[in-house]
């Protein structure tokens, strides 16, 4: 007996959402086992303990996000207020599956943003092998942005 039949194969679904101030306390263990290392890498100028401050004081929120059932990333944002504009400040990532959900997560946010009221997105990113002036400055991060 011949099959005719194409088998599409169900992939898993991203989802990611925000994390509000009165569920933090269930969430707050789960978000940074993801986010220490990203924090790590900023030691200089805060730890884990100021990002998680900023979150139960509303000056940053925490973003979930899951494929399927499983929870594989926890993001940082907050709100820029520049002289001239505002943007969606990206401030921590951390977690595993990257390019499963990035695409996914950029749109909802760009959506967020865009709903707020807001110009842009930005985020800091470290920037991999470059090696500029390593005598007398240290390359740690790029900053990008995202003009609507």
């Amino acid at each position: 007996m011949t099959n005719n039949v194409v088998r599409l194969r169900q992939q898993d679904r991203v989802f990611a959402a925000p994390i509000l101030t009165d569920d933090l306390d269930a969430f707050i263990p789960l978000a940074r086992k993801l986010l220490e290392k990203a924090v790590k890498r900023q030691d200089r100028n805060l730890d884990m303990n100021d990002v998680i401050s900023d979150l139960y004081a509303g000056r940053s929120a925490l973003w979930l996000v899951y494929i399927g059932d499983t929870l594989v990333a926890a993001i940082t944002t907050s709100v820029v207020r520049h002289p001239r504009r505002s943007t969606l400040f990206i401030e921590f990532v951390g977690g595993s599956r990257l390019k499963e959900w990035m695409e996914y997560v950029i749109g909802m946010f760009v959506h967020v943003a865009k709903d707020a009221g807001l110009d842009g997105i930005e985020t800091d990113g470290r920037k991999g092998f470059e090696r500029i002036y390593p005598e007398t400055f240290k390359i740690t991060h790029s900053h990008y942005e995202m003009e609507f």
